[in-house]
């Protein structure tokens, strides 16, 4: 009722997120991504209205500009993590998202963090990185980063390695997400567009007195 998804299309989304894995070709795929999901959101009231304002507008700069970040991840379909793509898929990063990091083996709750220390960061990937030298305001830094990330995705992002949803003809419709290929395609149009009007030679150039 929350999301106002009827019975018969539940159990659709029921059926990507339990199918077999090693199903036959003609089944449908599990696809953990295909999940629905939404966000609460809830001001306490006893914020000052300097704190609700403040919240408020990290709200409406996520959704104005929160969409481009999601160019800067990728995902697995099986598992439904996602992680930054300058964070390398083979170093079990995955792990630190599953309930398999938690053991009983001496009788309480530990982290089994295993012997493999994780690489944070692919250093064959440039980090992205803001116009501001110092700021103490998270909202001013994820601007910033907004701002360069047109030129940093045009640059240096390769969608092409992207694992393919693989939803079946018959079930397009029920993807109600957008992905990383489709946020990057559409910044790098509207970038190159951008950069043919910017990179337009002048007609002419008046002289300059000295």
């Amino acid at each position: 009722d929350l999301l106002n998804i009827d019975d018969q299309t539940a159990d659709i989304y029921t059926k990507f997120i339990t199918a077999d894995e090693n199903g036959r070709l003609n089944e449908m795929p599990k696809i953990e991504l295909m999940k629905p999901g939404f966000t609460r959101f809830n001001l306490s009231y006893f914020a000052s209205d300097e704190e609700v304002d403040y919240i408020l507008n990290a709200i409406e700069f996520i959704a104005n500009d929160g969409w481009k970040f999601l160019s800067l991840y990728t995902y697995d379909i099986k598992t439904a993590v996602w992680r930054p793509r300058t964070v390398p898929s083979g170093n079990h990063f995955y792990q630190y998202h599953s309930l398999q990091m938690i053991t009983y083996q001496h009788g309480m709750m530990e982290e089994n963090t295993g012997k493999q220390q994780m690489e944070l960061f692919n250093s064959n990937i440039p980090q992205l990185v803001t116009n501001l030298s110092s700021s103490d305001d998270p909202i001013e830094e994820a601007k910033s980063m907004a701002n360069n990330i047109p030129k940093y995705v045009y640059e240096n992002v390769d969608f092409r390695t992207d694992t393919p949803l693989n939803v079946p003809d018959e079930y397009r419709d029920f993807v109600w997400f957008v992905t990383p290929k489709d946020i990057i395609r559409r910044i790098v149009i509207d970038y190159e567009q951008n950069q043919d009007t910017y990179l337009k030679p002048e007609p002419f150039r008046p002289k300059m007195d000295d």
